[in-house]
C-alpha cells in the first residue's frame, strides 16, 4: 500500500510520475515524448561478477565492465501527434525497412536526460544524463477492437552507459 504524504520535519515521498526524458536523434522530432510518457524504468546498472570456489564457498568479485540491460519505454500514442510514427523514424535510422540496411551508430545513437523532481519541480532534483541511446525495436501497441483504452507504443530502448549530472540537489543545502 502506498503511503503518500510528507510528515514533519520532512519525509516528503518522491512520486514515480515527476520526471521528464528527452532525446535528440538528429534528423528526428521526438519533442512530444516528454509529452506521451506512461512508463520508464530507470536503467539497471549491472557490474559483471565473477566467482571462485573456495572451500565450501563461493567468493565474488567485480571482475568486468558495467553493462546497462535494455529497458522498455512506454508511450501513449495521439492521433494527432504522430508519436509511434516519431518513433518508427528513430529506428529507420538504425535500419531501412525498404532495403534492409543497417546504418551506423554514429547517425542513430544520441544522449538523452532523464531528470526526477519533487513535486515542486524546484528542489531535490536529480538528473542523468543517458549516453549512447537507440531503439533497438519498438510495438505499435496492441489494438482491440472491444477495448476504449488508448493505444501504448513500446520501444525496446538500449543505452550504453548512465552519468549523474545532478543528484539530490536541494535548495535546503
Amino acid at each position: 500500500m502506498s503511503k503518500i504524504a510528507s510528515a514533519q520535519g520532512g519525509w516528503e515521498p518522491q512520486r514515480q510520475n515527476n520526471f521528464l526524458l528527452s532525446f535528440e536523434p538528429d534528423g528526428v522530432d521526438l519533442s512530444m515524448i516528454q509529452f506521451a510518457l506512461s512508463q520508464f524504468p530507470f536503467p539497471e546498472i549491472n557490474t559483471v561478477t565473477k566467482t571462485t570456489p573456495w572451500v565450501n564457498q563461493v567468493r565474488k568479485w567485480a571482475a568486468g565492465p558495467v553493462e546497462y540491460p535494455s529497458v522498455t519505454l512506454q508511450l501513449f500514442d495521439y492521433v494527432d501527434k504522430g508519436v509511434a510514427r516519431a518513433v518508427e523514424q528513430w529506428h529507420n535510422l538504425v535500419w531501412t525497412p525498404g532495403d534492409g540496411k543497417i546504418h551506423l551508430a554514429a547517425q542513430y545513437k544520441c544522449q538523452g536526460s532523464l531528470i526526477m523532481f519533487a513535486p515542486d519541480m524546484t528542489a531535490h532534483r536529480r538528473e542523468w544524463t543517458l549516453h549512447g541511446c537507440y531503439p533497438r525495436g519498438f510495438k505499435h501497441g496492441d489494438w482491440n477492437m472491444a477495448s476504449g483504452d488508448q493505444v501504448i507504443v513500446s520501444v525496446n530502448l538500449e543505452i550504453d552507459w548512465i552519468t549523474p549530472v545532478t543528484l539530490y540537489q536541494s535548495s535546503a543545502g
